[in-house]
């Protein structure tokens, strides 16, 4: 087969972190935004240092949105998010 011909692969969406669905979990049941230390606070079965690196996955993914410090679910990405 020519590359021109073959079927594409579908690619398949990346499966999140336990940390990761927790902190959507977090921010979901809040309703509104959290400052991230307070997250980490809140997240404190978690190393504070791994719940920062995975805030700053999630928005660089356009999951999370951050603002003046303050974290929240990309209501536009809600739809197609799910934790865990």
């Amino acid at each position: 087969m020519v590359p021109a011909e073959a079927p594409t692969k579908a690619q398949k969406g990346k499966r999140v972190s336990e940390i990761a669905g927790a902190i959507t979990e977090a921010l979901r049941a809040r309703g509104t935004g959290m400052k991230r230390a307070e997250l980490a606070k809140h997240l404190e079965q978690y190393q504070r240092t791994s719940v920062y690196r995975e805030i700053s996955k999630l928005v660089d993914a356009k999951r999370l949105i951050e603002t003046a410090g303050v974290v929240a679910l990309n209501k536009a990405d809600a739809a197609n998010w799910v934790a865990g």
